[in-house]
C-alpha cells in the first residue's frame, strides 16, 4: 500500500512538473520578442550583445547590474529631457524647421551620455564603460507625458506614451517613439488633405486611418507643397507634435482616423491652389510594407477660418 501510494504521489509530481514545463514553453514560444529584437525588421540580437530586458532581470538579483542599469535608465531619462527642451526653445520661435532643431537636440543629447561615459553604437545599443553592449529591445517601458512644446498648435496635443531615443535607428522599432490620444475626427477620411492659409505659415491637414494597435506612420521633412505655375517648391516647417524622418507608432486607435496639421511657409495670395509631392523614405529605411507614393494635385488653397476644429472622438 506504501509503495503504491508513493509511486501515485510521484506519478502527479511528475505531471504537474511536466505540465508547468509545458507552459513555460508555450509561453516562450508565444513571446514574439523571444528571437527578435525587432520583429517589424527581423532583427535579431547581434552577437556579443544583451537584451535591455534579459539585462534589467538580471540587475534583480546582481548589485553591480541594478546600479549600471539604474545609471543608465537615468541617464537616458536625463538626455531625453535635454532633446525636450532645445525643441521647446527652439519652437518659440517663428519659422523654425524641425530638421534644424532636432538635429541640434539630438547632438545635446548625445553629447551628454557621451560625457557620462555611454558609447553610442548602432542598433540603438549603448555601450556601457566595463563594456556590455545593451541593445533596446522592450516595447512596454511606457511612460506616458504631455508633449510641450507646441503652445499655439491648430491640433490636439497627443500623448506621448514613450519618448524617441537619444541612440534612435530606424532598424530598431525599440528605439521609436510611441503616441496615443492623437487627434481624431468622426469624418473617415482616407489619405485626405486640405490646405489653408494661415498667418505667416501654410496649414496641411491630412487624414489617415489607422489599422493596427500599433501602426508604424514615418512623416517626412522632404514632402514639398508646388506651385503648379511657377514650381516653387515650399518646405515643410514641422510636424505640430509628432517628429519628422523618424518612425512612429501611433498605439492604441484602431479602425479611427487620425488628424495631423504640418506647417510650412505662407504661400502668395495669387497662389489658389497647389500640389502635394511627398519625398521618399531612404531606401536602406524602407519597411516593406511603405504606403504606395502618391502626390496631390491642384489642392484648393483656403482660409484659415475654414479649418474643421470640432470635438475630439476617441
Amino acid at each position: 500500500m506504501k509503495t503504491n501510494y508513493f509511486f501515485k504521489k510521484m506519478v502527479w509530481a511528475m505531471a504537474i512538473a511536466a505540465t508547468c514545463f509545458v507552459c513555460e514553453a508555450n509561453a516562450q514560444n508565444d513571446d514574439p520578442y523571444k528571437e527578435f529584437v525587432s520583429p517589424q525588421w527581423g532583427l535579431k540580437c547581434p552577437e556579443g550583445h544583451t537584451r535591455l530586458t534579459e539585462y534589467r532581470a538580471e540587475a534583480k538579483n546582481n548589485p553591480k547590474a541594478k546600479k549600471q542599469y539604474n545609471k543608465l535608465m537615468k541617464r537616458i531619462s536625463k538626455a531625453q529631457a535635454k532633446r525636450e527642451k532645445v525643441l521647446k526653445k527652439a519652437f518659440k520661435k517663428e519659422g523654425t524647421r524641425f530638421v534644424v532643431a532636432e538635429a541640434k537636440a539630438m547632438k545635446k543629447a548625445q553629447k551628454y551620455l557621451k560625457r557620462k561615459g555611454i558609447e553610442l553604437l548602432p542598433l540603438g545599443t549603448f555601450r556601457l564603460k566595463d563594456g556590455t553592449k545593451l541593445i533596446l529591445d522592450d516595447k512596454h517601458t511606457l511612460t506616458p507625458k504631455v508633449i510641450e512644446y507646441h503652445a499655439n498648435a491648430k491640433s490636439k496635443t497627443p500623448t506621448l506614451e514613450r519618448e524617441k531615443s537619444p541612440n534612435y535607428d530606424a532598424h530598431n522599432e525599440q528605439t521609436w517613439p510611441i503616441y496615443t490620444n492623437v487627434e481624431t475626427t468622426p469624418n473617415r477620411y482616407v489619405d485626405g488633405v486640405e490646405v489653408y492659409r494661415g498667418e505667416n505659415c501654410t496649414y496641411v491637414v491630412r487624414y489617415n486611418q489607422v489599422a493596427f494597435d500599433y501602426h508604424w506612420f514615418h512623416p517626412k521633412s522632404g514632402d514639398a507643397l508646388v506651385d503648379p505655375e511657377t514650381g516653387d517648391r515650399y518646405m515643410v516647417r514641422y510636424l505640430e507634435h509628432f517628429p519628422l524622418d523618424t518612425y512612429l507608432w501611433i498605439h492604441g486607435q484602431e479602425g479611427k482616423t487620425i488628424r495631423r496639421v504640418y506647417v510650412y511657409p505662407p504661400l502668395p495670395e495669387h497662389v489658389k491652389r497647389v500640389d502635394l509631392i511627398p519625398s521618399r523614405i531612404p531606401a536602406s529605411e524602407r519597411l516593406s510594407n511603405v504606403a504606395p507614393y502618391r502626390a496631390y494635385q491642384g489642392l484648393k488653397v483656403r482660409d484659415a477660418s475654414e479649418m474643421q476644429n470640432g470635438k475630439t472622438i476617441y
